[in-house]
């Protein structure tokens, strides 16, 4: 084995460890019972059962994840086991190309700390229900990330071969998950400005994203596919949707967290100043404590910007490409630059590029020497270390199991375990679940018989889609409804049948009889059974 090989090898074993770590103290706590995460778990196998997309069952992320599971989970089964694997092997390969992205742009050093990172921070993180690598809220934004941030890795190579490889990867996260449409092309003419990439990648592009299009058009032509699904008219407008991501992105308290950007940054730079005076040891400890303290991410939504025209003046080609992929990608959450809830996917591409800027290009201008530069080693363990203390707390609470035909995860709540475990054993054969829960349908191996399946705000609240829920129901005429309570006051709401969708509850109330209530201090729910 050469020396380089040994050293790849060494730098993935400390990988793999940190993975290791936060996949241990976090094993099986993943998943949450209700919320988000139960639609890339339950539509792949319908899919391979004979149900075709939009047309049988509502989906609002272009088709090739849903397709993709269902070709991969054929081979390796619907099971959690099988889920966990899949979410291994996508973390697995994102680290690995963020190895390769820093190494090639940048240094050993920053490589691993890139790839180590994102191993502690993302791979099994705590993001709010507890949505990471193994369980997303939706593997159109996992893998949407692997396909882009291989399509950075091939751009910085630039070989006509690899380029060729860019092409068709940002046409596969453009069709993974909508934002990328735009991110993947905006990422390809930067690297034609600055990074001496041929033209022709921007045409030939555009020719085979149009001729996907045109194949998904054909493929779909029996349902409303794109207004419908992909881009709904209900959702476009919706009041309660833009409250939602105005929480994601952080503008709704962005006073107070765009002080802390510019104070992170401040602190940021003054370990910058420190360093170039030989100051080593203090500015370690200062490191240590913007990574410890959890504020070493939120400051990168300052300091890219005051990279751009760093970028710009100098043509510089990798700084200019991985800078232009991390404002996309961060833009979603430009001031909650943090790995937890939609985070721990959109931060990806700002491992690198903070392990790029101050491991490796810093000392390579002469700011400090590539000694000094070790002291930021502190404040991205200190990052990984508060992300896996966080993880260990939240993670720690989840000690009731709810066994199922899939699997046995664990709940943080007592009451809601037992009363699934009943529900389980309920013996009904096919079930909507109301609000939320398609996660049960999938657990249980009770599919519901309604193409609609998620009954939030966003979905739900404008009159034309409780029009259209309820002509479903009234056509359909499903046998089981459970309803359970979810707290929607991330959109604004008191509830459903509360502040929205009155008429849709009227109708359930009129056509549906009560079966069994479970109810316990903790949860509830209610089996309707159709008059």
């Amino acid at each position: 084995m050469t020396r380089s090989a040994r050293a790849a090898a060494t730098d993935f074993a400390i990988v793999i460890a940190v993975m290791a770590i936060a996949a241990a103290q976090s094993w099986m706590r993943w998943l949450d019972p209700i919320v988000d995460t139960g639609r890339d778990l339950y539509i792949p196998e319908q899919l391979v059962h004979g149900v075709k997309l939009y047309r049988d069952i509502l989906y609002f992320y272009p088709p090739l994840t849903p397709y993709l599971l269902a070709a991969l989970t054929s081979i390796t089964g619907h099971s959690l086991a099988a889920y966990v694997f899949l979410g291994f092997v996508v973390a697995a390969a994102t680290a690995a190309l963020l190895y390769f992205i820093a190494l090639r742009i940048g240094n050993r050093l920053a490589a691993v700390t890139a790839a180590a990172t994102f191993a502690a921070c993302s791979v099994a993180g705590q993001s709010t229900w507890g949505c990471n690598y193994f369980f997303p809220y939706a593997h159109a934004a996992t893998f949407a990330m692997l396909f882009f941030l291989g399509m950075v890795a091939a751009l910085l190579v630039n070989t006509r071969i690899s380029l060729i490889v860019a092409v068709v990867l940002a046409v596969a996260a453009s069709w993974t998950k909508v934002e990328y449409a735009i991110f993947a092309p905006a990422v390809l003419l930067i690297a034609v400005l600055f990074g001496r990439v041929r033209w022709w990648i921007l045409g030939a592009f555009a020719a085979l994203d149009a001729a996907a299009f045109a194949l998904v058009s054909f493929t779909f032509r029996d349902s409303d596919w794109l207004r419908g699904n992909v881009l709904p008219d209900v959702m476009m407008h919706s009041e309660s949707l833009r409250l939602f991501y105005r929480s994601v992105a952080g503008f709704d308290r962005w006073p107070a967290l765009l002080l802390e950007s510019v104070a992170g940054a401040v602190a940021i730079v003054a370990v910058v100043l420190l360093l170039r005076e030989g100051r080593v040891g203090v500015a370690t400890l200062l490191a240590a404590v913007i990574g410890l303290a959890g504020i070493f991410f939120r400051p990168w939504a300052v300091l890219q910007l005051a990279l751009i025209p760093f970028a710009i003046r100098r043509r510089d080609a990798p700084l200019a490409v991985l800078l232009a992929a991390t404002l996309c990608t961060s833009s979603r959450v430009i001031l909650n630059l943090t790995p937890v809830w939609y985070g721990f996917v959109l931060v990806v591409p700002l491992y690198a590029l903070a392990a790029y800027v101050l491991l490796a290009r810093l000392p390579r201008d002469g700011v400090y020497s590539e000694r000094a530069s070790r002291a930021w080693l502190a404040a991205f363990a200190g990052a990984a270390l508060h992300s896996l203390v966080l993880a260990h707390g939240a993670y720690a609470k989840k000690t009731f199991p709810i066994e199922t035909p899939r699997g046995t995860i664990h709940d943080v709540n007592r009451d809601r375990a037992a009363i699934f475990n009943e529900l389980g054993k309920s013996g009904v054969r096919s079930l909507v679940v109301i609000p939320e829960g398609l996660v049960l349908n999938y657990l249980f191996e009770i599919p519901t018989p309604l193409a609609v399946y998620t009954f939030t705000p966003p979905e739900a609240a404008d009159p034309r889609a409780e029009a259209a829920i309820i002509r479903e129901i009234e056509t359909k005429r499903p046998e089981w409804i459970a309803v359970l309570p979810r707290d929607m006051r991330e959109f604004g709401s008191r509830g459903f049948g509360i502040d929205y969708d009155q008429n849709l509850r009227r109708v359930i109330e009129q056509r549906y009889a009560p079966v069994r209530r479970w109810a316990r201090p903790g949860f509830s729910v209610l089996l309707l059974k159709r008059k």
